[in-house]
C-alpha cells in the first residue's frame, strides 16, 4: 500500500547520523584548509552564543506547538503546521551537521592541547557541539510535536492518520 501524496515521516537516526558524518567530514576540510592556508583558527565564542540562542528559539517554539497541537488540541492552520514541521526538521538535521562539524574540529585539535591556541578552540568547538546537539534535539522535539494526536477516548477519528506517525 502506498502513503498518501505529502505525507512526511519522522527523522530517521540514520538520518541524523549521516548529517552529522557529513558535517565532521566537512568540518574536518575546512579546519584542515585553513591550517594549511593561513594557520590555526582562532573560534569565536559568538558562534556558539548564536547557535544556543536559536537552541532556545526552537525549543520555545516546540513548547508552543505542544501546547497548542497535544495539550489544548487547537486547530492549526495547514500552513502553520508546514511551516513547524520544517522547521523541526531542519532544525534537527542542521543541528546535527554542525555538531560533527565542532565534533571534528574538537577530535582533530585534541593533540596539539598542550598549547594555548588549541586549548581555546577545544573549549569554544566542544560548546559549540553541545549547542548545535541541543538544536539538533529543539529541532526534533519541534518535529514530535506536529504529529497529529490521537482522538480523544470515545471519539470516532474519521479517516485520520493519527497514531500511525504521520505528520
Amino acid at each position: 500500500m502506498s502513503e498518501p501524496v505529502g505525507t512526511v515521516r519522522p527523522t530517521r537516526p540514520r538520518h541524523l547520523l549521516l548529517a552529522a558524518a557529513l558535517g565532521a567530514v566537512f568540518g574536518g576540510l575546512v579546519l584542515t584548509a585553513t591550517q594549511v592556508v593561513s594557520g590555526p583558527p582562532q573560534l569565536p565564542w559568538l558562534g556558539a552564543l548564536w547557535i544556543g540562542f536559536i537552541a532556545l528559539l526552537v525549543a520555545g517554539i516546540a513548547w508552543g506547538a505542544r501546547n497548542r497541537i497535544q495539550v489544548r488540541r487547537e486547530p492549526v492552520e495547514p500552513r502553520q503546521a508546514v511551516i513547524y514541521l520544517v522547521l523541526g526538521k531542519a532544525a534537527g538535521l542542521g543541528g546535527a551537521a554542525v555538531f560533527g562539524g565542532y565534533l571534528a574540529v574538537v577530535l582533530l585539535t585534541l593533540p596539539d592541547l598542550g598549547a594555548p591556541g588549541p586549548l581555546q578552540r577545544v573549549l569554544v568547538a566542544a560548546v559549540s557541539a553541545l549547542a548545535a546537539a541541543a538544536l539538533s534535539a529543539a529541532g526534533l522535539v519541534l518535529e514530535h510535536y506536529c504529529k497529529v494526536p490521537e482522538p480523544p477516548d470515545g471519539e470516532s477519528g474519521g479517516e485520520s492518520d493519527a497514531g500511525d506517525g504521520a505528520y
